[in-house]
């Protein structure tokens, strides 16, 4: 029989998770969201659901095999905090908590029935890159982070919360790929509104170094240049591999005056399942299904990653905030 999975939310977002879900071997059995929502209803028809409910409690009695919280994020931590007493894998969507300030001190960090839905640790071209990592010296890395960039303007107040609850995808990425951090250093920069512009130097215990260009309203793009002593590794997008391993010069010829140079490398080709559905869902899925048949996590990150994550980003917004609390989460 397939594990049984209740959804919690009914967002934006969960269309993908729940067919991702399906794909990955999970029943869907029930979806929870608040008694008035229409796109509830609208998603039990949809996707053939077998019970539709407005309250935890009925989750409760009705004790599914997986739960995935997908609730903004002022109710994520709280209803997990509920559905914890169930005792069956988790699945919630990050960031968790609205800054690392929430995380209670007695909450399990190291569950290993919960798994935070940062997606993009099982992206093929993140794992390529994972896997590069493992075999060479440590690596230099420089990741553009762009938030609300379809913005001409915005308050701090937004931008903050962009922050602490998008720009940790690639925050807890860098320490996916790296390892944990020695020391951050910082420098921002602020328009009237607040913060603009944040440049950080990051030096991991590893011993990579790392550097982020974070931009707030700016039209950018997300991505991430990783070298090594074999390889130029490109992500842009995240979900995209271009790998380098020489340059070519092109002497000046009649068409071209100047000499030009082209980088080249060997192609590399994505994982059908990051395009059959939101890159990443389907193999999270697959480790959410894993652990219901008891099998430990491979790649999925944990409360304690989505904390670290969080760190990071405080990193990016307190000029107090002391990195040498970094290494201890």
């Amino acid at each position: 029989m397939k594990p049984r999975i209740c959804i919690v939310g009914a967002g934006s977002i969960s269309p993908f998770h729940i067919e991702a879900a399906e794909a990955a071997g999970f029943e869907l059995f029930a979806i929870c969201a608040r008694p008035d929502s229409n796109r509830a209803r609208l998603l039990f028809k949809r996707f053939g659901f077998k019970k539709l409910f407005s309250d935890l409690s009925e989750i409760e009695s009705s004790k599914p095999d997986a739960i995935a919280i997908l609730s903004n994020t002022e109710n994520l931590f709280k209803i997990y905090q509920n559905m914890k007493l169930l005792q069956v894998p988790i699945l919630i969507e990050k960031p968790v908590v609205n800054s690392i300030y929430e995380f209670p001190d007695d909450v399990d960090l190291d569950c290993n029935d919960t798994l935070v839905g940062y997606n993009r640790r099982f992206y093929s071209s993140v794992q390529f890159v994972k896997k590069h990592l493992n075999e060479v010296t440590p690596a230099n890395s420089n990741w553009t982070i762009s938030e609300l960039s379809s913005f001409s303007d915005s308050k701090n107040d937004l931008r903050i919360k962009a922050i602490r609850e998008n720009a940790v995808h690639i925050l807890d990425l860098m320490a996916y790929l790296f390892g944990s951090v020695k020391n951050i250093s910082t420098e921002r920069i602020f328009d009237s509104n607040g913060i603009k512009f944040i440049s950080s130097l990051v030096k991991f215990n590893s011993g990579a170094v790392a550097t982020i260009n974070l931009s707030l309203n700016s039209p950018n793009l997300y991505g991430g240049k990783i070298l090594t002593t074999k390889f130029l590794l490109q992500l842009k997008p995240i979900e995209i591999l271009e790998q380098y391993s020489c340059i070519e010069i092109f002497d000046p010829n009649k068409d071209s005056l100047t000499r030009r140079y082209k980088l080249s490398g060997p192609n590399w080709k994505i994982d059908q399942v990051d395009l059959e559905f939101k890159a990443g869902f389907y193999k999270q899925y697959t480790e959410l299904k894993n652990l219901v048949e008891g099998i430990p996590r491979v790649r999925g990150a944990t409360l304690r990653d989505a904390k670290y994550a969080l760190t990071l980003a405080e990193a990016l917004l307190d000029p107090k905030f002391v990195s040498d609390s970094f290494s201890s989460n």
